[in-house]
Parts: C-alpha cells; sequence; structure tokens
C-alpha cells in the first residue's frame, strides 16, 4: 500500500529521527572510545613489561547513519512537489525508524548502555 504524505511533515520526522541517531551515537562513540583506550593501554602496559599481551580485539564498533537520513532529507527537499508518494518500505525506514541497519545500531548501543 502507498500513502501519500506532506513532504514538510516527513522532512521534519526524518530531522528528528537524524537527531536522535545521531546524539545516541555520540554518546555510544564516546563510550567505545574509553573502552578501546583502556584495552590498548592494557596491551601496552603488558608490553611494557615484556609480557605478551592478548590482541583479540572484540568491542563492537558504534555506526553512524547520519548520512543515511541526510540523503533522504536533501532528496525530498528537492522534490518539486508538497506531497510524495511512499510505500510501505519507505514508511518504515523514514516514519517508524526501522532501518536495514537497526537492530545492529540497537544491539551495539545496547552494549555501551545508550538508550
Amino acid at each position: 500500500m502507498n500513502v501519500t504524505v506532506s513532504k514538510t511533515q516527513l522532512v521534519g520526522i526524518l530531522e528528528d529521527n537524524r537527531d536522535e541517531h545521531r546524539k545516541k551515537f555520540e554518546v555510544a562513540f564516546e563510550r567505545f572510545r574509553q573502552a578501546a583506550t583502556g584495552w590498548f593501554q592494557e596491551r601496552l602496559d603488558t608490553l611494557a613489561k615484556g609480557e605478551i599481551p592478548d590482541t583479540y580485539f572484540m568491542l563492537p564498533t558504534p555506526e553512524d547513519h547520519t548520512t543515511d537520513y541526510d540523503r533522504m532529507i536533501n532528496m525530498l527537499k528537492m522534490h518539486k512537489d508538497e506531497t510524495i508518494v511512499i510505500g510501505g518500505g519507505e514508511y518504515k525506514n523514514y516514519v517508524d525508524d526501522e532501518w536495514p541497519w537497526t537492530q545492529a545500531t540497537r544491539t551495539t548501543n545496547t552494549f555501551y548502555n545508550v538508550n
């Protein structure tokens, strides 16, 4: 099923979703940076003692998908009409904020205690 939506309203929804995604990414990335810095420092300390460190790095890397939102926002802003027809898949991405990468992002954010 397709729906006709207001371009302005859809842009607003995407901007809100993008801003929330970016905010969560920034928190997750800062926590990743802190954890990674600690992990590397532990390995350097082990090397400094003349020992062989474990070198298996297992921290999930936060993903920033801000450009996915920006691309759609910019495309919509270029659209000449004030309404646009979107299908179920587009609605799921743009309005429900459920993208193909959403579950992986949620899992990583949960690891870093970002809600």
